[in-house]
């Protein structure tokens, strides 16, 4: 995905998350790590929750809108862990 960039927006790119990686997709990018930057791997992050990208400082939650389906789908396939989070939450 990265090498579809143009070079300018390469260069400002502070992060990139992928949202619910699969083995296949962290496999990938195991591979092509010795044809692509260390500058590139420090930008990458797996997010397993979209709710855990927030967490990140450099994560700007206002510049981007969520599907409401996506957000659904999370938390349907997550309910355990969000279930976990709420009830830390309110204590």
């Amino acid at each position: 995905a990265y090498g579809i960039f143009n070079r300018k927006y390469k260069k400002n790119m502070k992060s990139l998350y992928i949202v619910h990686p699969s083995w296949w997709v962290k496999a990938l990018f195991w591979f092509a790590k010795p044809f692509v930057s260390s500058k590139f791997y420090r930008k990458l992050h797996y997010v397993y929750y979209l709710m855990d990208m927030y967490d990140y400082e450099d994560f700007a939650g206002k510049n981007i809108r969520i599907p409401d389906h996506v957000i659904k789908y999370d938390q349907m396939t997550n309910i355990e862990y969000y279930n976990q989070k709420f009830a830390a939450a309110r204590q």
